[in-house]
């Protein structure tokens, strides 16, 4: 009799809408298959997806599915409770939901791989026994990197003690896309020879990134009226410099903070939200004030609650500009447990700040819609 094949399924990232059934080869079974990135053949092409659901019932054929391409689920179950239930509410297909959560690198690309963090201490573990530890010092061959897909045989819990052990780490290997002029900016030269000589425009260029040290590209070039050549011409005798934006991008010039003593309203509405988040459950809130009244404040004592309790926070903000300008002053506070995100960065560094963030190395995110 012929042993009943164990059944998932699988919500691609391509065009298909629906949910489809793959069966699980041997080799692949794990006990956290659900939240993970599967390989799949689809027609006579190979697909990305993510399992959404185990030991389900069909009756059809059903193809294999090729590979896992990570160590870990990429979504966790209650965010997949989350993406069903936008998915239902906004009539919206599960597959496209779920790639709206994840960066796009993890929807596009394959691959996840192993750094090896001290190859002192990886043989020393080899050494003493550890058999993971044999088999990354074997597939490594002097490298630094082993892909994924060789230890999908090894527990997570062995993978998992060479990690905590400061012996190995794994991520994925993000490969972006070519950049575009808006993910650069352009910043001054300290020590550059101004004696050259420079149209008026130029001038004017030069004489703002003095002033405020850096700047976004495409609206430097558009404000002073620049062309493209005159750009590369500045950068090639040295009197700018063009880098891709950082991660985190600061505004221009500081926000001051002020001390903070709340008024008996502030102290209401703080108090408010402090029970609401003790009690552990949804409940929206309307804070009313004019500009100036302190209603940061109270954004900021309720952050300040939820991260103590373990929660995680975003704020969002109506335009980039307004993020970049709070972003500041809420980084006076809360330091490196906050981050920026917005459209304007690179898929490198979203993908980053997603993975701080899931890793729990970001309590907060800041930034307009698009950071939800």
């Amino acid at each position: 009799m012929q042993k009943a094949r164990k059944l998932a399924e699988v919500c691609l990232f391509g065009s298909i809408k629906k949910p489809l059934t793959y069966h699980i080869p041997d080799e692949l079974q794990s006990p956290d298959l659900i939240g993970r990135r599967v390989v799949v053949p689809l027609a006579k092409r190979k697909q990305l997806g993510v399992i959404t659901a185990v030991d389900v019932n069909f009756d059809g054929a059903t193809r294999p599915i090729e590979s896992l391409p990570d160590l870990q689920p990429v979504i966790s179950t209650a965010d997949l409770a989350l993406c069903c239930f936008v998915s239902e509410y906004y009539l919206a297909s599960l597959g496209d939901t779920i790639r709206a959560l994840l960066p796009q690198p993890l929807t596009s690309q394959l691959s996840q791989r192993v750094q090896i963090v001290s190859r002192e201490r990886l043989e020393q573990s080899a050494v003493a026994g550890n058999e993971l530890a044999v088999f990354i010092l074997t597939k490594s061959r002097g490298r630094g990197i082993v892909a994924a897909h060789h230890l999908q045989s090894y527990s997570r819990a062995a993978i998992e003690k060479l990690i905590e052990a400061g012996v190995i780490e794994v991520d994925w290997n993000v490969q972006t896309s070519r950049l575009k002029e808006e993910d650069y900016q352009v910043e001054h030269v300290d020590s550059a020879d101004l004696s050259i000589e420079l149209t008026g425009r130029e001038r004017g260029a030069i004489d703002y990134l003095a002033e405020w040290g850096v700047a976004d590209l495409v609206e430097w070039r558009k404000t002073h009226r620049l062309t493209r050549k005159q750009i590369q011409d500045l950068a090639a005798v040295g009197v700018i410099k063009i880098a891709e934006k950082p991660p985190f991008v600061e505004p221009l010039k500081p926000i001051s903070t002020r001390e903070f003593h709340p008024t008996h309203a502030q102290e209401v509405a703080i108090g408010e939200l402090t029970s609401a988040l003790a009690a552990d459950k949804f409940q929206p809130f309307l804070l009313h004030g004019v500009t100036g009244s302190g209603k940061t404040e109270v954004y900021v004592a309720a952050i300040q609650n939820a991260v103590k309790s373990g929660k995680q926070a975003i704020v969002l903000v109506p335009e980039i500009g307004l993020a970049q300008a709070i972003y500041l002053r809420l980084e006076d506070i809360f330091g490196a447990s906050l981050g920026l995100i917005h459209s304007r960065l690179t898929s490198r560094s979203r993908y980053e700040i997603w993975n701080k963030a899931r890793s729990g190395k970001l309590q907060i995110v800041l930034g307009p819609r698009s950071a939800i």
